[in-house]
């Protein structure tokens, strides 16, 4: 995780205000590349850590889907 762009393809976005529901309102994706916490996720199992590891902390079947088993490793 040294440069960009990150396997994961996330970009930096912004806003200006929120809506009523409290969600970005009319949110710019600039196109700059940006790391999301699958690509620390990627980085963490393509470093040599357990995918178990990783299941045990997101638990990806009720609470965050990361797909361990197939990470993106550049």
């Amino acid at each position: 995780m040294n440069q960009s762009p990150w396997a994961r393809g996330y970009t930096w976005h912004f806003w200006s205000q929120l809506d009523s529901q409290g969600r970005p309102f009319d949110p710019i994706d600039t196109g700059i590349s940006r790391p999301a916490l699958p690509d620390f996720l990627d980085a963490l199992v393509c470093g040599g850590m357990s995918p178990a590891i990783v299941d045990a902390a997101t638990l990806p079947a009720t609470q965050y889907p990361f797909p361990s088993s197939q990470p993106l490793c550049q």
